[in-house]
Parts: C-alpha cells; structure tokens; sequence
C-alpha cells in the first residue's frame, strides 16, 4: 500500500466577505470576492442574476438524486422517499420506506439508475439498501449490505452500485469494526461482493472512465480521526493507494468528494490544520493520472462540493462555505480555458441553512439544494456566463 503526501501548488484563494454576514439571508450578496490570480486579463467578472426558490416536501428533503432522462428529482428524509417533477416542481409522489427497525439513523443516500429508472436509497439503521421503481414508487427489493451504509455511487457501464458501508465506531479500539464497500448487481439486485477497508468510509465518489473509486475514511478508533481517502479499482475491487490527508481531527459530514468528467479531476475536502480558524476546510484537487493532490481553494468554512460536468454553464462546481451559525453562502464558480485552476466567480448567494446535498440539473440551469431542518427543497437558478 502506497501512502502519498499532499503537494501545494500555488492556491486560488477566495476571500471572505464577512460584512456580508449581517446583510441578510437567501438572497445574493454584494460583490466582493477576490478572483483567482489566474483569471486571463480583461475577462468580464459582473455579477449573474440568482433566483431561488423552495419545494415544500412530506417527510424531509434531506438527501437528492437526480433522474435528468424522465425529469425527476428524488428526495429522500428519515423514512420516505419522494419525487418531483423538474418541469413542474410538483411533488408526484411520496413513498414510505419499509425499515425493520425503528431509529434515528441517516436520511437515506440515493441513487438513480436512470436506464431503468431504479432508485437506491440506504437504510443506515437496518443495513439495507432499497430498490424502488421511480416512476410508480414501487418496492422492487430490499439488499442486505454492511454495516451502517450511509452513500452510493452508480456504475452504468459495470451495471453496479458502490455502496459505502461505515461500519462499527467506537471510541474503544477493541469495539472498532472497520467499514467496507459492497457491490451491487442492478441487473439482479443483488450484493455480489464485498471490499474490506481498514477505516471507516463516509462518501464515494466515482472516476467511471478510469473505473476508480474514491473512498473518503477514517482509519483511528471512534469518530473521529486522521482521514484517508483509499482509490479503489471498482473492476478488480482492489486498492491502488492510499490519500493521506494532513492529520486533521475529522472529516466534513456532507459528501465531501465530486469528480469532474469534464476536466478530469477529483475534489476533496479537507480539513484545514489546527492553526487554522476551528471548521476550516480546503479544497483540494486530486489529479487521478498522478495521484497528486493540491490546494485549490485557500482554507474557510467549506463543507459541501458538487460538479457540473455538462449542460448550461459546464464545467462549473459549487460550494458552500458554512458560518458558525449554520447559516453561509453558496458559491457557483465558473472553470476558464478548460484548466481546473483556473475560475471564476459566477455567482455567491447567501443561504440561512447549510444544505445537505447540492445537486446540479444536467439539462437546465437549475441547482437543487437539501436540508436537515426544514422538509423542503430549494431550487437555486443559475445565472449564465458573466
């Protein structure tokens, strides 16, 4: 195994406003972020234009996939499972998870299989995974997986879904149950294997041209820990290496890795040192043909991180800089030239709750947010291109 250290190159800092703190929420802010220092010369920075608005959801809206062929977004909240309809924005449907046992666990991850229309969503307390047909909200089956699953990744070519299973923490080392990753069959609903990991994983993300798979852990007793990312090759089920990334105490509770088809990168998170201000996060960029990570965004608040590969304004990524009141601000960010180090600010919209999910149309300008407080999506409309 293969432990690779982390490589700065020159970061692109965006600077905090915190005046704009006290201007009010869920609506954009004024302007005052400072561009990356490689944005070409003459390039037009105005402001774009950012409505928003909210979807009110039975049951929560806690976790989101999107099915862009049929239209549909799902969400998901501590029992159900609804779905919307991305023209309309009405709510089609509402389905009421089977579990076993009565708990508090995790909303559902969720993941659509948009060939046949499938949705997988976890069940954290009974360690399942669901499989509803989405258009009628049908249960198709129930898979028995590892311990604790709490995210999903699809594999259309492989006919797979990655399934990262937490496993037992404890803050006793003798009690600590190391996680794994399951495979699922989508052809025959199934678990066809099962690939052991040293720590717990707490999101996946898939490089489906390349067949890796980025597995974000913690490798110490109980919850928190110094984090790891492992590459796992999803065809052989193996590991490839190991990310070690810098010793900090804990890792962003959000999905906190994306990557980015259209440029062929990774983005991580990762928490920033102790000298930093306490919640500090960087963004990192992980080059899969290397393996080399790299400080893109300086240290804040940082705690969510989603794409846009394709569709209007592609490549684009999204993040959201968390406040110590929960509250904090979204953040489109256009790529230039076709580099990853290279960006612009689209947009920054100030928003009084941290979403739980930042999930991007790929056929419409539209960005859908979730929240752990209130049973409602919010719809964030991009604006185009400066």
């Amino acid at each position: 195994m293969k432990f690779l250290g982390v490589v700065l190159s020159s970061a692109i800092a965006i600077a905090a406003c915190a005046e704009a703190r006290n201007s009010g929420l869920d609506r954009e802010t004024a302007p005052g972020a400072s561009l990356s220092p490689a944005t070409p010369a003459g390039t037009s920075v105005s402001r774009g234009s950012v409505a928003a608005s909210t979807i009110s959801i039975p049951g929560g809206a806690w976790r989101l996939a999107i099915d862009a062929t049929r239209g549909r977004l799902y969400a998901a909240g501590a029992n159900t499972l609804s779905a919307i309809d991305t023209a309309t924005h009405a709510v089609l449907g509402t389905f009421a998870l089977p579990r076993r046992t009565t708990g508090t666990g995790p909303a559902g991850a969720v993941v659509v299989d948009e060939k046949s229309g499938y949705v997988y969503v976890t069940d954290f307390v009974d360690d399942d995974v669901f499989v509803v047909d989405g258009p009628t909200l049908a249960l198709v089956a129930t898979v028995p997986v590892g311990r604790g699953p709490m995210a999903l990744a699809f594999d259309e070519a492989a006919h797979q879904i990655y399934v990262a299973n937490v496993g037992q923490q404890s803050s006793r080392a003798v009690d600590d149950r190391s996680g794994s990753v399951s495979v699922i069959d989508t052809n025959t609903t199934r678990t066809v294997s099962t690939i052991a990991l040293e720590g717990h994983p707490v999101a996946l993300a898939l490089d489906a041209r390349r067949g890796l798979l980025y597995v974000p852990e913690l490798r110490v007793a109980g919850v928190a820990g110094a984090p790891f990312t492992a590459v796992l090759d999803a065809r052989s089920q193996s590991e490839v290496t190991t990310l070690a990334l810098r010793g900090a105490t804990s890792i962003p509770s959000n999905e906190e890795i994306a990557v980015d088809e259209a440029l062929d990168a990774v983005y991580a998170i990762e928490p920033a040192s102790s000298s930093s201000f306490p919640g500090a996060n960087m963004i990192m960029h992980l080059d899969p043909a290397t393996n080399e990570v790299r400080l893109l965004v300086n240290p804040q608040g940082w705690t969510a991180v989603a794409v846009r590969s394709s569709g209007p304004g592609a490549p684009r990524f999204y993040l959201f800089e968390r406040y110590g009141d929960g509250a904090g601000r979204l953040w489109i960010l256009q790529h230039l030239g076709g580099r990853v180090e290279q960006f612009i600010r689209v947009s920054v919209m100030l928003l009084a709750e941290e979403p739980t999910e930042i999930v991007p149309n790929p056929r419409t300008n539209e960005v859908y947010l979730g929240s752990r407080v209130a049973s409602q999506v919010r719809v964030v409309v991009e604006p185009a291109y400066p």
